[in-house]
Order: C-alpha cells, then sequence, then structure tokens
C-alpha cells in the first residue's frame, strides 16, 4: 500500500478564503441556505435550476458569494462538503481514491445546520474488473453507517449523484497548495493503464471525456474510469449533464433492467468481449452490420427491430429505417423518439403477428406504406377477443381490409360496460357546446360509447379500450341530434389525430375544421397534427 497523492480543499479558520484554500461559505439544500461567516440559516425562493445559481448573498451579514464559494443540493439533508482531503492509494492489484470530508446538512425543520465526518472510497479492482463505491457516516443517533454500491454501470450517474462529495466540486475548484484537482484524473489513468497492462496484457486507453461541463466534470470522469475498469474494451461513457435525461429517453423507455450486470457476468462466464455480452443481454444477434450502428443511442431503434422472428426482414428494416437513427447532432433527440419509438414498436410486431403469418406474398414495403395504420391495427388486435381471433383465422382477410375489418368486428363483441378512470375536471374541461348548441363535445369515458362511435365513423377507436387514460383522451363532437362527426385524439395537452368518416382529415371538411379549432382555443390544447389546418388560406388550397 502506498499513498501517491494527496490534495486539500478547504478550511474551518474563519479568515480562510476561496482563493487560499477552496473553502466554501454558503451551503445549500434545496431552499434552505447556511452562511458559515455569520451563522445564519435561512429559507429562499427559487424557482430556476440550481445549476443557475453562480451569486447569492447573506441577509444577514451582506457577504456575496460566487460560484465554487457555493455548494448547493436540490434535496434535503445530502451532505456538502466544506474540509475535505482526497487521497489516491496505491495497491498491488487495485487503486483506492479516498475522500475524507466535513460536511454540513440542512433541512425545513432544524434550525441549525449540522456537521458530520463522512468517509468515501472509490476501488478500481483492476486485477477482477471491478469498481465499487462505499461510503461510511453516522445518522443523527451517531451511530455509524455503511453503504455501498459496485459501481462501473451506466446506471451510476442516478445513483451516486448528491451521495458523493465528488458531485459537489468543479474540475476547477481551488486546493490548498494550488494543486489541480485534474492532477486526480491524470494519476488514475496513468495508474489504471499501467495495471492493466501488467496484469491482464490489455494496451494502453484514452480514458478523459471532456464533453462535460466543469461542474461535474471529475465526478464523470471517475464514473468512466470505473466503468473502464469493469469493462475495458467498451467505449467511454459520455456523463455529459443531460446524461440522465438522454439515458431515460433512449434506454429506460425500452429496456428496464440493468442489462450491463448480466453483460459482466457473461464476460466472466463465457470469456465473451464487451459488445458480446452486451448483445447477448440485449438478445440482439452479434453481426457487423449491426455493431457498426451500434450505440446506446439507438437501442430505442435497434430492439424492436430484431424482435422480428425473420433476421433477413429485421436486416431489411433496419436498411430502409437507417435514416431515422439518431446520429444526427442537429436532430433533437425528442423529436426522435416521439416520433419513431411506439409507431416502430407497432410496426415489427405487425410483421411478428401478421405479415410472417399472413401476409407473406405482399412487398413489404408496400406493407410499410401504410404504416400509420399498423399501430391502429396492432391496438385493435390486443382488443380483440378470441372469437374475433378465431373469425380472422378463418377468414382471407386481404390486408388493404385488415383495419377495417378489426374495427368492425372489435366494436361488435360482447362486453361488460368499462367505465373509463378519467378525473372530473378532464371531463368537464371537454364536456362543451358549440356553434350555438349545434354541436357538443363529449369526453369519452364508457367503453359502450366509445364502441357506438367506432361503429358511426368506422374507425379503430374501439382499439383505445386500453389506453384511455390522464394521459390520453378521445372527444367526440356530435350534431344537435347526438350523431358523431369528429373523433379527437388528446394527448398531454395536445390534439394529435381529428378524424371525420373512415379516418378522413377534419381539414377536408371547412365547417367542422373550423369547430375543431374553436374546440381548441376553447381547451387551450394545442395543435400537433396535420389532420387540422390552422389558417384559412389553408383550408382553401386543400379543398381546392
Amino acid at each position: 500500500m502506498k499513498n501517491i497523492f494527496s490534495v486539500k480543499i478547504g478550511s474551518e479558520a474563519y479568515y480562510s478564503t476561496y482563493e487560499e484554500d477552496g473553502t466554501t461559505f454558503m451551503f445549500i439544500n434545496k431552499n434552505i441556505a447556511y452562511c458559515t461567516k455569520c451563522n445564519c440559516r435561512f429559507q429562499f425562493d427559487f424557482y430556476y435550476l440550481y445549476s443557475c445559481i453562480d451569486q447569492i448573498s447573506c441577509p444577514k451579514c451582506g457577504r456575496r458569494y460566487y460560484n465554487n464559494e457555493i455548494v448547493y443540493s436540490n434535496v434535503y439533508n445530502s451532505y456538502l462538503p466544506y474540509k475535505t482531503e482526497i487521497k489516491i492509494i496505491e495497491y498491488k492489484t487495485k487503486l483506492q481514491l479516498k475522500i475524507n470530508y466535513k460536511a454540513m446538512s440542512l433541512n425545513d425543520k432544524d434550525l441549525y445546520a449540522k456537521a458530520y465526518d463522512i468517509k468515501e472510497i472509490y476501488t478500481f479492482d483492476i486485477l477482477n474488473s471491478s469498481s465499487s463505491w462505499e461510503k461510511h457516516y453516522p445518522n443523527d443517533d451517531e451511530k455509524l453507517l455503511h453503504e455501498y454500491q459496485d459501481i462501473g454501470y451506466l446506471t451510476d450517474y442516478e445513483n451516486l449523484q448528491e451521495k458523493t462529495a465528488l458531485w459537489f466540486f468543479s474540475i476547477n475548484h481551488a486546493t490548498k497548495k494550488k494543486i489541480p484537482l485534474s492532477r486526480i484524473l491524470k494519476i488514475l489513468r496513468q495508474k489504471i493503464n499501467q495495471k492493466e497492462r501488467q496484469l491482464h496484457g490489455f494496451s494502453k486507453r484514452n480514458m478523459y471525456i471532456d464533453n462535460v461541463s466543469q461542474k461535474h466534470r471529475l465526478f464523470a470522469n471517475i464514473l468512466n474510469l470505473a466503468h473502464k475498469v469493469r469493462f475495458w474494451d467498451s467505449d467511454n461513457i459520455s456523463y455529459g449533464d443531460d446524461f440522465p435525461v438522454l439515458k431515460k429517453a433512449f434506454i429506460d423507455t425500452v429496456i428496464k433492467q440493468n442489462f450491463e450486470k448480466q453483460a459482466f457476468e457473461l464476460m466472466k462466464e463465457k470469456d465473451m468481449t464487451y459488445h458480446q455480452a452486451i448483445f447477448s443481454a440485449l438478445s440482439l444477434p452479434y453481426r457487423k452490420n449491426i455493431l457498426k450502428c451500434f450505440s446506446y443511442d439507438n437501442l430505442y431503434f435497434l430492439l424492436p427491430i430484431y424482435s422480428i422472428k425473420d433476421t433477413k426482414i429485421a436486416d431489411t428494416m433496419l436498411t430502409i429505417y437507417d435514416k431515422h437513427l439518431y446520429k444526427d447532432q442537429y436532430t433533437a433527440w425528442n423529436t426522435v423518439v416521439k416520433n419513431y419509438t411506439e409507431q416502430l414498436r407497432k410496426t415489427c410486431e405487425f410483421i411478428n403477428v401478421f405479415y410472417l403469418n399472413f401476409y407473406r406474398n405482399m412487398k413489404l414495403t408496400d406493407i410499410l406504406k401504410k404504416d400509420y395504420k399498423l399501430k391502429d391495427i396492432m391496438n385493435l388486435w390486443h382488443t380483440a377477443n378470441n372469437d374475433t381471433k378465431s373469425k380472422f383465422m378463418q377468414e382471407k382477410v386481404r390486408f388493404k381490409d385488415l383495419h377495417d375489418w378489426l374495427a368492425i368486428n372489435v366494436a361488435k363483441q360482447p362486453e361488460q360496460e368499462v367505465i373509463f378512470d378519467l378525473p372530473q375536471n378532464i371531463l368537464n374541461r371537454f364536456n362543451l357546446y358549440m356553434m350555438n348548441s349545434r354541436f357538443k363535445s363529449t369526453c369519452i369515458n364508457k367503453y359502450s360509447y366509445l364502441k357506438y362511435v367506432a361503429q358511426n365513423l368506422r374507425n379503430c377507436s374501439a382499439g383505445y379500450k386500453n389506453r384511455i387514460s390522464e394521459k390520453l383522451q378521445l372527444v367526440v363532437i356530435t350534431d344537435d341530434a347526438g350523431k358523431p362527426k369528429v373523433l379527437l385524439e388528446v394527448k398531454e395537452d395536445s390534439i394529435v389525430q381529428a378524424k371525420l368518416f373512415n379516418n378522413v382529415s377534419v381539414k377536408n371538411d371547412i365547417a367542422l375544421n373550423k369547430l375543431v379549432l374553436e374546440f381548441a382555443e376553447e381547451t387551450r390544447l394545442d395543435i400537433e397534427t396535420t389532420d387540422i389546418q390552422q389558417s384559412e388560406n389553408d383550408i382553401t388550397e386543400a379543398i381546392a
């Protein structure tokens, strides 16, 4: 064991300064702040991201603090470091990053800030290709608690932020003797590369990530090192400030478990490479064409495509949809996910259920030209009972008739009444009289009425039985005789579909289009569909 590096940050001395030793003076837990200069605890209202706090004044002593002089957390009771020592300890087959610090902690109940002695240890076990994090800290009864996590996985960012002292130190934070914190990363990279070569014969790797803000660059690079120790042949993980949001959109929406843990076990048991193990854990075939476009940004795309039971057809789908892969830095990720994830999943499901079994004689490209109907077809299929499915098996339903056939037969199914669980405020919001009571809008809250509307408008809305919720509603507009004229799909305060009889867009009827615009204005809904024309000039052009 050898101590190869040490750096100290902060001081308890009254006359210490940030420039001299990196001392912080203002501590914030959520909306409770504490000034160490005058022992003032105060509460404030703040309506912006905590990362926007770059200066704050103490209301008692009037001192103004800037940037790294402030330590903030968006939760109560997290431990905010103010006097810290960081060491790197070298062993024969591993390295440890030890962090000993005194911490402040605030909440909305206690009148004073509490101080704690905390110890953290990051262990990089090169021999066993594993990494871990542990924390020793006292509770309010001064009982010593111990927290431990295996790290080196994509889940580390969300699991460790706010829990570790590294989260609160910017890479350019001042220290005693002016030692830059970037030295920690440089030494760890050098030593890890050296030991990987000595113990496993691995070649040198670049392990530094710089596409991270200075605020969390130290934290992000430590997590990347932990990931590299566990998965040496993996790519660097860009733990940028937007990493949690991107992970939720591109990974968590398509796979729930920590698949890297399964991959790690496969690597140990079957001597697989990182990508071989990841592909196995995700049930992806390990092939060059998939490996070429593989990234975690593309999981939302690759997983549904390779759930198709025929690999050749899956390869064809990948070629067709390759242009939609998230590889254009100028395309907003939320646009990509919103536009393609659910539609693609339903399309691949349709191929497995219908195309491979009933419509194999058709060209796949001809099927995909109607991909806007495939989602509705699959929703109807999941709503169909056994009798309807048996009837379909017996009849040779042409693909062009499939949507309408399912819509009609699902609507005819004898079913017990189902009341959709919709809050009263939603029902009240959408239940209106318009154009001097000539038309009425109604939020559908019963399955029997949904089937009635589906039969009258000859559409697939009966397939929405299991989808109607607080986030998605169907609103029907009827005339003064109660006959359905327009069906609207409302999703999270936006109209996303507006259909007339037989799924014709409402923009093809000037009067009803105007009525829908009136409804949208009255209910304060956004319009996110081309079914509606929002200017009179466009309507005239569409009708002409």
